[in-house]
Order: structure tokens, then C-alpha cells, then sequence
């Protein structure tokens, strides 16, 4: 920053930095070469909510399930198969599977990427070359935690 030079965010700047990017208001500060203090009061005169603790703790934003009656079907048939899914924290769903498949890769993305970021790596098993798959979802995927006897039926 040139000295004498003030400098500001625009209210669209920090919204976006703040919640989309995630940036912590110490970064944002070092982006405009301000201390934080003057980032807080932005945020105040803005009217920008901070984040609170679970949400500060949160790497990666997670939507809440859609409510699709067809849609939790799907899920509960695909736990009622290969996917698992516990209560890893208060806040947390977590729904993992293992697999050497490509396909099972990509079909646990489609179905979970939209509401959480998957991760992946690989972990060498007994016999052969496999990927952990895995996505800490919302709360709202607590439907999963218990695991159905068969896949589930839709009424039509």
C-alpha cells in the first residue's frame, strides 16, 4: 500500500473473499495491505456477518440435502450398498466407500460432489491397488447414518 493512500474493499469484494473464497480475515487484510481491525470494521459497516466458530472451522462450504424425495432414495440404495456413512462431529455427516472401480470413483462424485467437497486418495489394500473416497456432508444426510436392510421403495 503507497503511503497516505487509503484503501477499501468494496462491500461485493469481501462478501465474495469472506464466504465464497473462505478467506480469513487476517488474508484479506494482507491482500490490502491493512491490519485486521480494519477488515472487522468493514465487515461492520457492510453489515457482513462473521462466520461462527463451526463455520470458521469448516474448510470447504457444504449444502444442506435438497429434500428430493426421489433423490433420498437413490442415496439410501447406495448406502444400502457399498457407501458408508457416520456422525464424524457435531456438525457432520461423513459418507466414505473404497473401491478400485473408475466408475464407483465418479458416481460417488456426481452424487456427492454437488453438496460437499469429495476427496480421494489412494491406500494400498491386502491384495490389490484401491481409492478411499470420501465427503463430510451437512446434518441433513443424517438419514444416512443408519444403514437400510434393502434399497428403499419410492411411491409413485
Amino acid at each position: 500500500m503507497l503511503p497516505g493512500r487509503k484503501v477499501t474493499a468494496t462491500r461485493e469484494e469481501l462478501q465474495n473473499m469472506y464466504w465464497d473464497q473462505r478467506m480469513s480475515m487476517k488474508q484479506i487484510a494482507e491482500k490490502y495491505g491493512v491490519i485486521p481491525g480494519a477488515v472487522r470494521y468493514w465487515m461492520m459497516k457492510y453489515d457482513i456477518p462473521r462466520r461462527n466458530r463451526y463455520e470458521a472451522t469448516i474448510k470447504y462450504p457444504r449444502k444442506p440435502f435438497s429434500g428430493d424425495e426421489y433423490e433420498r432414495a437413490y442415496l439410501l440404495g447406495l448406502r444400502a450398498g457399498d457407501i458408508h456413512a457416520r456422525k464424524r462431529a457435531t456438525n457432520t455427516v461423513g459418507v466414505n466407500v473404497t473401491t478400485t472401480y473408475p466408475a464407483m470413483i465418479e458416481l460417488f462424485e456426481r452424487t456427492f460432489g454437488r453438496y460437499g467437497h469429495v476427496k480421494k486418495y489412494p491406500a494400498k489394500g491386502p491384495l490389490v491397488y484401491e481409492w478411499y473416497v470420501y465427503c463430510d456432508l451437512d446434518t441433513s444426510f443424517g438419514f444416512l447414518i443408519k444403514k437400510p436392510m434393502e434399497a428403499p421403495g419410492v411411491l409413485h
